[in-house]
């Protein structure tokens, strides 16, 4: 209350409902504080359940002021998980809401810096939340400590976090001690990224404290606004280890923060290390050898008086041998035993290395969830259906796996474990994404439950379902549907839910395995691949496949503006361009020693690109852009590859300025394999990520006449010619797309390459020096790792399994089959780059080709001759039943119907040269 004497205009919060300065503040925390004071004793518990606003502020504080002891509540917690929380803490008032007073009062001050000021509830492994007693004494010197070494002022500071978890008192004080400014982030608007950064962008916000799952979701799933945040400077991460992902991310940003890392559970006052980290550190040192390796252990004042529960408190709060006489004289004569394990290093630094063995405590999301906890908890809901269980953590992000076994007699299928996973009464984050029954659990040789073993067992490919609902199964899904089931598919498999059951439309995200910070994913993969942002509150509400796609529907349909493409305006090349060649630039180098740029290095085609270019030695260097974080690729470690960060929707393709200088100065090809979509996506959707980075990367080639290959759609070919037929290795500029932008990924790289040709053109009349462009189209490529949205390959794959075809009337095809290992069009492609570097200039159009014409209705006959076995024909449906029971993908399945549906001819070109006869 001084900062209200001193500042008492000076706006202490902002929240949804606007902002309230410390003179007003003063006002409303001394208000309830009398009318708590003339009820209460010192040292009465008070439990507080308001929404994320400034109530939550001024009850804590108005709690704190009279001496009582300050128990927050979550509103997101189940109804059975607050009662238990309620029944062990025992208040004797509850604040949900604070009358709105202006009449100026004076409340005595009786806080008890010593005493009990905070109950806060973590997860317990009985079932049971455990409630961790700590003193305002322990806060005040986290403060005091972070403040001086962070060399913080007055900070505007975001608080995002749940009101129950530690991280939200350190965000109040922080703002509100140091005299600063506390932004509260509305509650529908939590763990939403995109909000966040605008919010942060909006207030101005310097100072954050986070988990590294937090940051990581902000940088990747926030927007490009993230990298315009100049008034952000402190990033203090805590509750789970910093990450080479979180490290990269932020080295992406034009101007990162500092990132500080804090060590230390809620039992010792929010934090007992901080350490500012190095950015420009790999991430990748491997843990020392040397150093002494054992349990920490905290003393000091920062530690907490006790858990509510006593047994509990003896275990963990010890007497502290190592206290020095000074501690001792002022009553810091406790330890707490952490559970976690660590390395003290020769120079005094500690190394956290996770938990001691046997202990089931984990950080998930920064959360603390006892593993032993939720099993118990299972085990009491199940009434007696389960005889064993045991949690373990799997994915990236993590998520919760529980192994089972049923009681003898109990019979439960995939829908009854599935229904007990969602009714369990604990958060979202603590209830397992799948349940896989077992016989017996694996034991070790000591006859315990072997933990290790189990979460090393292998996640089943195809978990058990029992089927789609009738519901479901009756009814056939929507285009939207099937595209959504596409994104569903692609994000859960990434987070390690490999192959999830069904996807039917009322299949719920939540139920196979999704949770918050997936749901974020999605949303994103969302955007990029369909147009449009959905709210996350509205994809929370409308959690089924169905529902999510109704409002990808609803949105499409109010956005909707029938579009009419000037398809000249797209391809031309702004006069305002500076075509001019820089003769002071670096020659592009012709023989060896090149440096090659690169997009797309984590699709189908692109990896296999990759290996071929780490295969020729006269290859110096690759570099892959626009490369997802959250891809494998992302962390390759090749001496002569470097990432980089980014997507193709970004400008410059996410790489940093600096970075694009050296680059265009350095690079003497240039590979254009990145694409986002297909074909059910319309133009505007993919003119972002497919059009403009391929015109910022053309205009990037221009000053040193930096030659590109364009890898693009065959579908290019046909936009001119029958559906028996394609062009050859021509231009095809005069064969514009539907100008109402369907078939849109065909459409867009068609723009591509006719913006690219008339760049090359325009570039030699201005500087009388071309712009080597060429044109790659390559017909069907196969191989074992195609993309399990590719449903040619799939057709192929399956048809070898079951020995049958579609018939082709089911299908409505046309043109000719031209398949190709992706091996060999790879190969080809770089021997061109090679041999041709240097040769040739202007545009030059090239095909791949098998040279063996298919047509559809001699599929069954190719496919004889290719494997050597009698290949049936069926109808789509009766190939669909028994390609399944051989384990197709049900999103291929779909996939296949949708475009059934769609009732047009769909052509297959032939890239071969008409001239020719290369028939089947």
């Amino acid at each position: 209350m001084d900062e209200a004497v001193k500042n008492p205009h000076d706006v202490a919060i902002k929240d949804a409902n606007g902002r309230l300065t410390y003179g007003d503040l003063a006002v409303k925390v001394n208000s309830l504080a009398s009318g708590i004071q003339s009820q209460l004793r010192p040292g009465s518990p008070v439990a507080v359940l308001c929404e994320p606003t400034a109530c939550w502020v001024i009850s804590m504080l108005a709690t704190i002021r009279s001496g009582c002891i300050y128990i927050p509540l979550d509103d997101k917690l189940p109804d059975e998980r607050l009662k238990v929380i309620l029944d062990a803490a025992a208040p004797i008032i509850s604040v949900t809401d604070i009358p709105d007073t202006t009449e100026k009062t004076t409340a005595a001050n009786l806080e008890r810096v010593d005493k009990t000021t905070f109950v806060l509830f973590t997860s317990g492994s009985t079932g049971t939340p455990k409630g961790i007693r700590l003193s305002s004494r322990g806060i005040i010197n986290y403060l005091a400590t972070k403040s001086s070494k962070l060399s913080l002022g007055r900070e505007v500071v975001l608080q995002q976090s749940a009101l129950g978890f530690d991280m939200s008192l350190a965000q109040a004080f922080m703002a509100l001690v140091l005299s600063g400014t506390l932004v509260k982030v509305p509650s529908v608007n939590r763990g939403d990224p995109f909000t966040l950064r605008r919010l942060m962008a909006d207030e101005g916000v310097t100072f954050t404290l986070g988990t590294p799952t937090e940051y990581l979701m902000l940088i990747r799933h926030g927007g490009q606004t993230v990298e315009s945040m100049h008034s952000w400077r402190n990033a203090t991460s805590a509750g789970e280890a910093i990450t080479p992902q979180l490290k990269a991310a932020l080295k992406t940003l034009q101007h990162p923060p500092t990132l500080t890392d804090c060590y230390g559970p809620t039992e010792i006052s929010c934090c007992v290390t901080m350490n500012t980290i190095d950015l420009e550190n790999d991430g990748h040192d491997s843990v020392h050898s040397s150093g002494l390796v054992g349990e920490i252990c905290v003393g000091g004042v920062g530690v907490g008086l006790s858990y509510l529960d006593e047994q509990s408190s003896s275990q963990k709060f010890v007497p502290n041998p190592f206290a020095m006489a000074e501690h001792t004289a002022t009553g810091w004569t406790t330890m707490y035993r952490t559970g976690d394990k660590g390395l003290i290093h020769a120079d005094g630094g500690l190394q956290f290395m996770g938990r001691m063995d046997g202990d089931t405590t984990v950080e998930l999301r920064g959360l603390r969830v006892d593993l032993d906890d939720v099993a118990n908890v299972m085990l009491q809901q199940s009434k007696g259906a389960l005889e064993d269980v045991v949690v373990t953590v799997r994915g990236d992000p993590a998520f919760l796996v529980a192994h089972v076994v049923l009681n003898p007699g109990t019979s439960m299928d995939a829908s009854k474990l599935q229904e007990l996973a969602s009714a369990l009464p604990l958060p979202q984050y603590m209830r397992p994404a799948t349940i896989i029954p077992l016989e017996k659990l694996p034991l070790s040789s000591s006859g315990k439950v072997d933990r290790r073993a189990i979460a090393a067992l292998l996640l089943p490919t195809s978990p058990a379902s029992s089927g789609p609902s009738k519901a479901a199964s009756d009814r056939k899904p929507t285009l939207v549907e099937g595209e959504l089931r596409l994104i569903w598919h692609s994000v859960l498999s990434q987070a390690g839910l490999v192959n999830p059951a069904r996807l039917e439309p009322d299949t719920d995200f939540f139920h196979v395995g999704g949770n918050s910070l997936l749901l974020v994913r999605l949303r994103s993969a969302v955007e990029i691949s369909m147009g449009g942002t959905l709210p996350l509150s509205d994809m929370y509400r409308s959690s089924t496949l169905a529902g999510m796609a109704g409002l990808v529907a609803q949105q499409k349909s109010s956005d909707y503006v029938r579009e009419v493409i000037n398809w000249e305006a797209e391809t031309g090349v702004p006069s305002s361009i500076n075509l001019a060649y820089s003769r002071q630039a670096i020659t592009v180098k012709t023989h060896t020693g090149l440096e090659i740029l690169m997009t797309g290095s984590t699709l189908f085609f692109g990896k296999q690109i990759l290996q071929s270019v780490l295969s020729r030695p006269s290859i110096a260097r690759i570099h892959c852009i626009a490369v997802d974080l959250d891809s494998e690729a992302s962390y390759l470690k090749v001496n002569r590859a470097t990432v980089y960060p980014g997507s193709l929707s970004e400008p410059m393709l996410g790489v940093k300025r600096e970075t694009h200088q050296y680059l265009q100065d350095t690079v003497d090809t240039i590979i254009l394999a990145g694409s986002q979509g297909h074909c059910l996506n319309n133009y505007s959707t993919l003119r972002a990520p497919n059009v403009e980075s391929t015109r910022q990367m053309g205009l990037f080639a221009v000053a040193r006449r930096i030659p590109i290959h364009y890898i693009l759609s065959n579908r290019v070919t046909l936009l001119g010619s029958s559906a028996d037929a394609a062009l050859s290795p021509v231009s095809v500029k005069y064969h514009q797309p539907p100008t109402d932008g369907s078939e849109g990924f065909t459409a867009a790289k068609w723009t591509g390459e006719v913006f690219l040709e008339k760049l090359s053109e325009v570039a030699v009349v201005n500087a009388e020096r071309s712009l080597p462009i060429s044109i790659h189209r390559h017909c069907a490529i196969v191989g074992d790792e195609a993309p399990i949205e590719d449903a040619l390959n799939a057709l192929l794959r399956y048809s070898k399994l079951i020995n049958a075809v579609p018939r082709v009337s089911s299908l409505n095809v046309g043109g000719y089959f031209d398949f190709l290992p992706v091996t060999d069009v790879a190969d080809s492609f770089i021997d061109f780059i090679v041999f041709s570097q240097g040769t040739h200039s202007g545009v030059t159009f090239k095909h791949y080709s098998s040279g063996v014409k298919v047509p559809p209705a001699e599929f069954a006959s190719y496919m004889q001759k290719t494997y050597g076995d009698e290949f049936r024909e069926l109808d789509l449906y009766d190939w669909i039943e028994e390609a399944r029971r051989e384990g197709v993908e049900e999103l291929i399945v779909l996939y296949l119907q949708a475009i059934v549906e769609k009732g047009e001819r769909i052509a297959f070109p032939y890239m071969g040269r008409a001239s020719v006869q290369e028939d089947f």
